[in-house]
């Protein structure tokens, strides 16, 4: 899993643990985080949007989903009959598990600052 964090004066990358770049205090708010895992799937989230996506598919939660160029209401994500469906659906279970588990794919998202980001999707409910 590799996560990249924006603050205002850099951005710091977490690989398996080891951090490298930017290197932020208590005082520093973070902007947004980037997340990569199992090679294709990428996590976008900051205190507006949370935003997991696969190749051309991107589940935007609870606001649309998008295939290829395509935007959807996110109201009718049931009703989408398409190949895509089963991506879809492992996304929307991905966005749920982030939530409420905060991991990904059974791996724990072990960081605080991206903690207090989730927290704030978990209050909406």
């Amino acid at each position: 899993m590799n996560i990249t964090l924006h603050f205002p004066k850099g951005s710091t990358s977490i690989i398996d643990g080891t951090y490298t770049g930017y290197e932020y205090s208590r005082s520093d708010k973070l902007i947004n985080a980037h997340i990569t895992f199992d090679e294709s799937y990428k996590l976008f989230i900051n205190q507006h949007r949370l935003v997991l996506s696969y190749k051309y598919i991107t589940v935007n939660h609870q606001h649309s989903y998008t295939i290829g160029r395509w935007v959807y209401d996110w109201n009718t994500i049931d009703n989408y009959k398409g190949s895509e469906r089963v991506h879809l659906d492992y996304l929307q279970c991905l966005t749920q598990e982030l939530i409420q588990d905060e991991s990904l794919n059974g791996r724990p998202v072990d960081n605080y600052r991206i903690a207090l980001l989730i927290n704030q999707f978990r209050e909406e409910k």
